[in-house]
């Protein structure tokens, strides 16, 4: 893996709701970098739909809110890139994100 990188209304999310999302969140990016399948195999979920199959789904619970945070691989540079969080409170939640991290991702690849 060759970098990291943030759309930066998802690091907002993350580093603005407290050290507990943020330790979390550095607890599962360290089992993605160094590629650790228990960790991988606990928070990481693949986005089966085909439109949204190149995107990932971190998700974790944290004070009684549901964490998800998308991203996806950039195979050729072979970096990863963390596109949307959020707070999951309803199924429709989940699609008005997955179609955000889309349209990122198609920005960041064009």
């Amino acid at each position: 893996m060759n970098a990291v990188v943030f759309h930066r209304e998802c690091s907002r999310f993350i580093f603005s709701h407290g050290s507990k999302v943020s330790k979390k969140f550095d607890l599962v990016i360290g089992g993605l970098v160094r590629n650790e399948k228990p960790i991988i195999d606990a928070y990481v979920k693949h986005i089966s739909n085909k439109k949204y199959s190149d995107l990932y789904e971190i998700r974790f619970q944290v004070s009684g809110k549901l964490i998800r945070i998308l991203f996806a691989n950039d195979d050729e540079e072979n970096d990863i890139i963390f596109l949307h969080a959020f707070e999951k409170n309803d199924k429709k939640d989940t699609d008005k994100a997955l179609e955000i991290a889309y349209k990122r991702l198609k920005a960041y690849k064009s």
